[in-house]
């Protein structure tokens, strides 16, 4: 924000800080918006105003609308007015407009609007321009001008500071300051917000800052023309006065009715009732109240209010007094003896009885306040349960994942196996018919390169197949870009001696380069799992054209992949059970039940996809749905 550096008390800079009224009620604002507004230092109104058709200020805090100020900046509703008055020594009669000023002197800060509207409408008014509103109102004091205009706070406040007794206020004009906030067109949701909050705070909020800067009161000048209408008037009230005193006792008979019903109406309600007068003395209080706080009436009256408040709520209610009528707040009271109680207060003035009081209703919420306290405990045993039972959970997964684990490590010992015993008979072979070779006489150096080229490559095969099983076991611990075909092809590979043997077909149908970024471990063995599932099912079957079909494509940014086989597909009664731990329809010792339950699980939380299962013709299709990045 941007200021006006020099228009004492609206807003001004002193030690690089802002002060004024303007600032008072900024903080206001600051408080219930829950944020600080930076205050950008210029040396002049002039320059703030250019900074904000700039753009380099988000808003001004003190601003009156103008046509041309309407041509790069909106503005909250007025949020203080002012009229401007003719201040004039302390002899000047009375003002009832610049009219009858004409061949007068006014003295008016350089540079104000209000100069070119007088020389245009009262030309015959003589302008002397100062350098301030400062030296306008002392020209006037010292004689110099007849008269001057301003606002109440900005004559108010420089008259005290300066001692410039000699001056009062002479009437007032019918124009007015409307102070605004100007907010740049480029903000519109801080124009809405500042509305907002302008429009919240109580107006006796803003009356209380405008008595702090206005320390001093004017005195005004009565017009006398209205004296002797008012002598006119006392005549006619004279021949009243039988009637009135008529009247009077009426009144009085009601004004006791009242005072009943007042009582009455006092001893009905459910909440504490306590009056003082304005020095915070008390007066009366209900039933509720005497129950409340342990007193006889004849002990509240003329106790001061700290004597019921526990001393550390003292600031609390000390600030709530400065309002006259304030919303619920929550703090304590003191009972006679000593307890302290929670309660729920609203204080208001109001006339009773002739005179200012204050009512303050109290409402005992320390059974509220201590139910709440057992909910709050309740939540948080609750809360403490919950992440204990999640933690439960997490680990039930963590043994059902490394139980998937060793699962999968028994089948692949299986299909090690059957990697391994070609190459071993093989390399039984050579090392048998070795002996033969050498009684022949076959064995010469290029013979032994040969033998020893041959059974190396074959070791080496075993040697990368034992790899292959460890890499696929491998923690993931971070994502990885790869193609998906040849994650599936290397799946393949650590099964594919088991299917070999068992005469299996395995048909790839990948689109070329597909490709995802995923963790690569966790997806193969899904792939794994569902290659064995698919295994199994076929063996189960005694398929005579056994085979699985393995594919990926991607549809709509998603991948797919599926693994399809021809063993006849699951029955109904067990379909909707598939996915559950621990279910299996295999034999008892040949399955755990619990790899579609973890493949699932890695697909669904780990993967953020979906696994699900599809009846084909002539079997069954599961399929792997997931996005490109998981």
């Amino acid at each position: 924000m941007c200021n006006n550096p020099n228009w004492k008390p609206i807003e001004y800079v002193q030690n690089k800080e802002v002060h004024g009224i303007a600032m008072d009620v900024m903080k206001l604002v600051q408080q219930r918006l829950g944020v600080k507004f930076e205050h950008l230092p210029t040396d002049s109104w002039k320059e703030s105003q250019e900074l904000l058709k700039a753009g380099t200020c988000d808003f001004l805090p003190a601003a009156t609308v103008t046509e041309s100020r309407k041509g790069y900046a909106d503005f909250t509703q007025p949020y203080l007015r002012y009229r401007l008055a003719f201040i004039a020594r302390d002899d000047h009669p009375f003002i009832h407009g610049l009219e009858m000023m004409r061949g007068k002197v006014m003295a008016r800060k350089r540079g104000s609007g209000l100069i070119d509207l007088v020389k245009k409408r009262y030309p015959s008014i003589e302008i002397m321009e100062t350098k301030g509103y400062l030296q306008s109102l002392q020209a006037v004091n010292r004689g110099e001008a007849d008269f001057t205009m301003a606002t109440l706070p900005v004559a108010s406040y420089h008259i005290s500071r300066y001692g410039l007794n000699n001056l009062q206020i002479a009437g007032y004009s019918s124009m007015e300051y409307a102070l605004s906030m100007a907010v740049s067109k480029e903000k519109p949701k801080l124009l809405y917000l500042l509305n907002q909050t302008l429009q919240s705070i109580p107006p006796d909020d803003k009356t209380a800052i405008e008595r702090k800067w206005l320390d001093v009161k004017l005195v005004e000048r009565a017009d006398y023309r209205w004296v002797f209408a008012v002598f006119g008037v006392v005549a006619a009230v004279l021949g009243l006065m039988g009637y009135y005193n008529y009247i009077t006792k009426k009144h009085n008979r009601e004004l006791q009715n009242s005072l009943e019903s007042f009582e009455m109406l006092l001893e009905s309600t459910l909440e504490a009732i306590m009056i003082f007068d304005m020095e915070y003395r008390g007066i009366k209080s209900n039933r509720v109240a005497r129950e409340m706080f342990g007193y006889e009436e004849r002990d509240f009256i003329g106790e001061r209010i700290e004597r019921f408040i526990p001393a550390k709520q003292h600031g609390i209610i000390k600030e709530q007094l400065q309002k006259s009528d304030t919303q619920p707040y929550e703090t304590q009271v003191l009972t006679k003896d000593g307890k302290t109680v929670d309660v729920l207060v609203k204080g208001r003035e109001i006339i009773w009885n002739k005179q200012r009081v204050r009512i303050s209703s109290v409402i005992d919420i320390s059974e509220l306040k201590r139910l709440h306290g057992q909910l709050q405990e309740l939540n948080e045993q609750l809360e403490k349960r919950v992440q204990s039972e999640i933690a439960k959970n997490r680990q039930k997964d963590e043994l059902l994942q490394q139980q998937a684990k060793l699962a999968a490590m028994g089948e692949m010992i299986g299909a090690i196996a059957h990697q391994w015993r070609q190459p071993i008979n093989a390399l039984n072979i050579n090392i048998q018919n070795l002996e033969d070779d050498f009684e022949e006489g076959l064995m010469d150096a290029a013979f032994i390169d040969r033998f020893i080229e041959r059974n190396t490559k074959t070791i080496r095969f075993m040697s990368k197949t034992i790899d292959d099983f460890r890499n696929f076991f491998k923690v993931d611990k971070k994502r990885e870009h790869f193609k998906l075909e040849q994650a599936l092809r290397d799946t393949l590979h650590l099964q594919q001696a088991q299917l070999d043997n068992h005469g299996i077909e395995v048909v790839m149908r990948c689109v070329p380069g597909v490709a995802i970024t995923a963790y690569k471990g966790q997806l193969q063995q899904v792939f794994l799992n569902l290659i064995n599932n698919a295994k199994d099912a076929l063996l189960k079957q005694n398929e005579e054209n056994p085979r699985i079909i393995l594919s990926c494509e991607t549809q709509n940014a998603r991948v797919i992949c599926a693994v399809e086989d021809n063993a006849g597909g699951i029955d109904g009664d067990v379909l909707p059970r598939i996915f559950e731990p621990y279910f299996t329809t295999k034999e008892e010792g040949e399955g755990t039940g619990i790899g579609l339950y973890m493949s699932k699980t890695i697909v669904e939380k780990n993967l953020k996809g979906r696994l699900y299962y599809e009846r084909c013709q002539g079997g069954s299709r599961f399929v792997i749905e997931l996005p490109e990045q998981a």
